[in-house]
């Protein structure tokens, strides 16, 4: 019995392993399309899926993890014997029989002679359960010692106020049965401690009548979310699954959600006002001194790092989904990962061809049985095959993906997070080859090491390997209409017509019809600025609320082209597409939408610690319009210097060679030391400085002069 339940255990870890990878590497996403509520219970949904020891699987599931046999012997250096289940059986009768003839002989036996008669099943399942208790007995203890000590200390309030404002709140959340509210001298921010009866803990301290409120509504929000019996839980996962740092990585994601979900029940439908008083209440207590960690708790405190989210999230006014759908289908996802998961390798063969992506890959005679393929959604994987195997799915040499487009260029692919490479494009995709981001091969095992490396090195001839199979395109919509696309985004234009991309920044393809004439555009602006209209083109916008781009279309006005812009418009697609520099603008603008300010003038040098570049001096001018002057304005120096932190790092969006009257599309470098060298002449040129309501500096943008 207990040895099914590890098993599916196992199963179970790694297949939400995959999940929570995949939740984490998209964070990003889902903070800023998605309410904390909705990871809330996302959170709590792998939680309870985690703790449930039953995992149903496909008779032959696509991907199959190659564990070990458990119950085969070990030899002397503790190296398991790859055997076959005539050897095993034999190899178990073997070590049964030796076992009876040792304990007739013996008449007692060693202290440790049990740990020696278990299988490798059974010792990893005593370490696994002892792993569990320790885990637990000490979070546990933890906690009952951090709550004795508190106890002294605690002490009845009395104020009529603050018992009238709880009871108001109370009330008002319709919390029937209240907890008991006491002042406490040991603790520096309110907490709700305790499973079975919990208490309401102040600082000793006086609070206006305001913030009192609002702390008393968050933790009582907790309260009436049973926040408490969810962290519970998460601690109960945590010891059932000590040995997954993915897991400890998933309860402290959920312990921060927990906390700004609550916060935006707080200010729900409040003013600004409201918002600005809740912060510094966060402020006041962050500064109180350090938070506990005791489980069964809440903290309104946090963390440096946590505050800052917390406060962020105040402030963001952009609309976010409940992700009811999201859930749903992530739960799916879930569903199907646990019961999809093979390692079953494809046939070693030097041809590979795949007809669903369209190509052939003939590898190095060589590679022959020393590689794995293992498909994926948008392409495959190339694993070496013993690390495959050994290491259960490490190994991975490159994967190879396919994209819609042709007009993907080098310049867009080097701004990826990890490395990649176009190694063909053709049938209106581009297939690209992405490299590992991280260590797929165990450092202690030389052989194995040695292995890897003489595969990894083949890596980049990939494109030498390749070729298109068949003349699949991307379908169109649009009877006649062909797909095209770009980092960016993707489109249909009538078959015969060709989009070309054109150096320019911001980024613009032309339009050309089938006598390839010039017949339009396609080019990205600055998120929702107003520009001359001109009357002899037909033009559409294409907005992206998600990360704020738009692009417009133009083609030449007639009737004909009207019905063709509405079908492109329909069409188009936003894909992404890395960020430029007028991305980098847009920000500008929403720092200065926000109470920001701008500092106009020119960098006077770099103020350096330890090598290290951590603030810059400026010396502040003002830009005026004069249309009296020869140029259409005057710069006055204003004889005022000013020093700005460049502790979180700031991007400059430098005037690029040979005019030097434009940005590069992609050079936007950190201000450091490396800028300093390579742009030796950075003191010549004139820079829009822009600052956070803060005062912190945040981006620069060189301000071309003439």
């Amino acid at each position: 019995m207990i040895e099914s339940v590890f098993e599916n255990l196992i199963e179970i870890t790694v297949s939400v392993s995959i999940v929570i990878a995949f939740l984490l590497l998209l964070s990003r996403f889902w903070d800023r399309n998605y309410t904390a509520k909705w990871r809330y219970w996302l959170w709590l949904a792998l939680a309870i899926r985690l703790l449930i020891p039953l995992n149903l699987t496909l008779p032959d599931p696509p991907l199959q993890l190659a564990a070990p046999d458990f119950s085969m012997p070990m030899t002397a250096a503790n190296t398991p014997l790859v055997l076959t289940n005539t050897e095993i059986s034999q190899a178990k009768q073997q070590q049964t029989t030796a076992a009876a003839t040792e304990a007739a002989v013996k008449p007692s036996a060693h202290p440790l002679a049990f740990f020696t008669k278990l299988s490798s099943q059974q010792l990893l399942i005593l370490c696994w359960l002892a792993g569990s208790v320790i885990f637990l007995s000490y979070q546990l203890l933890s906690y009952a010692a951090y709550r004795k000590s508190l106890r002294p200390w605690c002490r009845e309030i009395k104020n009529p106020e603050i018992l009238q404002t709880y009871q108001n709140v109370c009330s008002e959340l319709a919390i029937k049965t209240a907890i008991p509210l006491l002042s406490c001298k040991r603790i520096s921010s309110p907490v709700v401690i305790g499973f079975w009866r919990p208490l309401l803990l102040l600082p000793d301290c006086g609070l206006p009548e305001v913030q009192t409120e609002m702390v008393l509504r968050h933790e009582l929000i907790h309260v009436k979310r049973r926040d408490i019996l969810y962290k519970a839980l998460l601690l109960l996962v945590r010891a059932v699954h000590w040995f997954n740092p993915f897991v400890h990585l998933m309860a402290l994601a959920a312990n921060q959600d927990i906390e700004l979900s609550c916060d935006a029940s707080v200010v729900a439908n409040r003013d600004l006002i409201y918002r600005k008083k809740y912060s510094e209440t966060l402020l006041a207590a962050a500064q109180g001194g350090s938070r506990t960690k005791a489980v069964f708790s809440t903290n309104f405190g946090g963390g440096k790092q946590m505050l800052k989210q917390r406060l962020n999230s105040l402030f963001d006014f952009r609309y976010k989904s409940r992700g009811i759908p999201a859930l749903i289908l992530l739960i799916m996802l879930l569903g199907v990962v646990g019961v999809c998961i093979s390692c079953t390798p494809n046939a070693a063969a030097l041809r590979y061809e795949n007809k669903t992506f369209g190509f052939t890959l003939t590898f190095p005679r060589e590679w022959s049985d020393r590689y794995i393929i293992q498909e994926e959604e948008n392409g495959i994987a190339v694993y070496s095959k013993k690390v495959y195997q050994q290491y259960q799915g490490m190994g991975r040499l490159f994967t190879l993906s396919r994209t819609v487009g042709e007009l993907i260029t080098e310049a867009d692919v080097e701004q990826e997070p990890v490395r990649m490479q176009i190694v063909l494009q053709g049938n209106g995709y581009t297939y690209l080859t992405r490299m590992p981001s991280d260590l797929q091969c165990p450092p202690n095992e030389q052989a194995l090491t040695t292995e890897y490396e003489a595969l990894s090195a083949k890596v980049n001839q990939v494109g030498s390997w390749i070729a298109l199979l068949g003349n699949q395109t991307p379908k169109a919509e649009n009877e006649g209409y062909r797909v095209v696309g770009t980092s960016y985004f993707t489109l249909e234009i009538p078959q015969g017509w060709q989009l070309r991309a054109v150096e320019e920044v911001p980024q613009v393809w032309q339009l050309l019809d089938a006598q390839a004439k010039n017949i339009g555009t396609v080019r990205q602006v600055l998120y929702q600025t107003e520009g001359p209209v001109d009357s002899t083109f037909l033009e559409a916008d294409l907005l992206q609320q998600d990360n704020y781009r738009e692009f417009k279309i133009t083609l030449t006005r007639n009737d004909e082209n009207q019905k063709i812009l509405t079908k492109m418009k329909d069409s188009f697609v936003f894909t992404g597409g890395p960020f430029n520099v007028l991305d980098l603008q847009y920000n500008a603008l929403q720092y200065l939408a926000r109470d920001g300010q701008k500092r106009f003038g020119k960098i006077v040098g770099l103020i350096q610690e330890n090598g290290k570049a951590t603030a810059v001096q400026v010396n502040v001018m003002e830009f005026l319009i004069d249309e009296t002057a020869p140029n259409g304005f005057q710069i006055r120096d204003l004889q005022r210097s000013e020093t700005f932190s460049l502790e979180f790092g700031v991007q400059i969006a430098p005037l690029v060679a040979p005019n030097n009257n434009t940005y590069g599309t992609y050079e936007l470098p950190i201000l450091d030391q490396s800028f300093v060298e390579k742009y030796t002449n950075y003191k010549d040129y004139y820079y829009d400085f822009i600052l956070a309501s803060d005062g912190q500096l945040k981006i620069i943008l060189a301000h071309y002069v003439p």
